[in-house]
């Protein structure tokens, strides 16, 4: 079964029309080539500030379109997903909100999920439920979008630290995003992650 089996309350028309990926290099990259070849999204948009490494994602048919605009990346998503520094996420969210509609999910691959938390918190008020946090335990000491492959997390483990704010089926869909791209998803309390990261790192 793929992804578009389990999606929005299993109805199969609705699969990930429009993937967003902030940030394209070694983990937004790997997902994308992940998900395109589990076939389970129609389109992948992606923003990043580096313009001859978003030129290479298209060349490589990573994604099918980008822009430096990120109201217009995330414009019709679906899911989006944040891979891009610790720092950078508030500001990023703050600067999607405006064309972020109710039915996007949104999550992020960062590994101090705190701080991503209090980030999404103050970036999204009130609509924080469409945030489902994350965390793949999966990488390699190359960078880029060239440095890319779809079997990044196959076996890997993906953890996810949903808030009492997110909807049931909201970490469904990012839990089975995941699941396509051959990863094993746990969910852990945001402290309890942070707890155990801080003690393995």
């Amino acid at each position: 079964a793929t992804l578009c089996n389990f999606l929005f309350d299993n109805d199969l028309d609705m699969l990930i029309n429009k993937l967003a990926i902030i940030g394209v290099g070694l983990i937004g990259g790997s997902l994308a080539r992940a998900l395109r070849r589990a076939g389970v999204c129609n389109h992948i948009s992606g923003y990043g500030r580096d313009e001859t490494n978003m030129q290479r994602a298209i060349e490589l048919g990573i994604i099918d379109e980008y822009s430096h605009d990120i109201t217009r990346v995330v414009a019709d998503a679906d899911v989006v997903v944040l891979a891009t520094p610790l720092a950078t996420m508030e500001p990023l969210l703050g600067a999607m909100l405006p064309s972020l509609q109710t039915k996007t999910i949104i999550t992020d691959v960062g590994s101090a999920k705190g701080s991503v938390v209090q980030a999404a918190r103050n970036a999204l008020g009130d609509r924080l439920r469409q945030f489902v946090p994350g965390h793949p335990i999966a990488g390699t000491e190359q960078s880029g979008v060239e440095a890319s492959f779809a079997d990044l997390f196959v076996d890997h483990m993906i953890i996810l630290t949903p808030l009492p704010e997110n909807e049931t089926t909201a970490v469904e869909t990012i839990s089975r995003m995941w699941e396509s791209c051959g990863a094993t998803v746990v969910s852990l309390s945001v402290d309890h992650h942070d707890q155990v990261l801080a003690a393995t790192s």
